[in-house]
């Protein structure tokens, strides 16, 4: 019999250790510890309120409203984009990411998107699969800089085609695209999208060398 899935984590547990908390991680399992606040130990005798009665908010509610967003970043990876496919795969079926928000450059652009437009990233690699499959046709596919980028456009395009929303919803999520802009060489981060086209766009700007996004030539975001 299949044991139920373990339920997911949040990011911010692997990052940090709240003033009332202890986190032990053990096989399969995470437990959380907390730790005794002073207004809950009440001394014999005195009349005390409590947090709720006094509008105290205790440690754990205030870091919870002033700590900062996880940001999962992904660097550049070239033809490693596999590997990091693998790792956003893992996350997301591990990790509770409503807390987070992404950046990505070059081929971490990619898995970067997966993850903020809440895609599937299993179901990315099947499409690039099938993807590859249609358009190289022979042993020198990776010749041509266009059938290279065709794989990418094609992919994109049949993994969205029926998410005509999916621009906002990585805005939304505060996804963060990196580009190079040529011949200045200077990084310019970009943030939101008119459409589809455009994030698919600029996925494409970011990944691979050398690109026009709105009329503008750039390089790959890893330069």
């Amino acid at each position: 019999m299949a044991l139920p899935a373990a339920p997911r984590r949040a990011m911010r547990d692997l990052f940090i250790h709240g003033a009332h908390f202890r986190i032990h991680d053990q096989v399969g399992s995470i437990h959380v510890e907390e730790k005794p606040r002073t207004s809950d130990l009440s001394a014999v005798g005195l009349d005390c309120c409590s947090d709720e009665e006094l509008g105290v908010q205790d440690s754990a509610q205030q870091e919870d409203a002033t700590s900062p967003a996880v940001e999962i970043a992904f660097s550049a990876s070239a033809g490693v984009f596999v590997y990091q496919m693998g790792v956003a795969a893992f996350i997301q079926d591990t990790f509770d990411l409503s807390d987070c928000c992404f950046s990505g450059c070059s081929g971490g652009s990619w898995a970067a998107a997966l993850l903020a437009s809440e895609t599937p990233v299993r179901e990315a690699w099947r499409v690039i699969k099938e993807t590859q499959a249609k358009v190289i046709t022979t042993p020198r596919w990776y010749s041509g800089y266009g059938r290279y980028a065709g794989i990418v456009e094609q992919t994109l395009l049949e993994l969205w085609r029926d998410d005509k929303d999916v621009h906002k919803r990585v805005e939304r999520r505060r996804l963060t695209i990196a580009v190079t802009r040529f011949p200045s060489m200077t990084a310019e981060k970009l943030t939101s999208w008119e459409d589809l086209e455009d994030l698919t766009r600029s996925i494409m700007a970011s990944s691979l060398v050398p690109f026009a996004l709105s009329g503008k030539p750039c390089i790959s975001g890893s330069v």
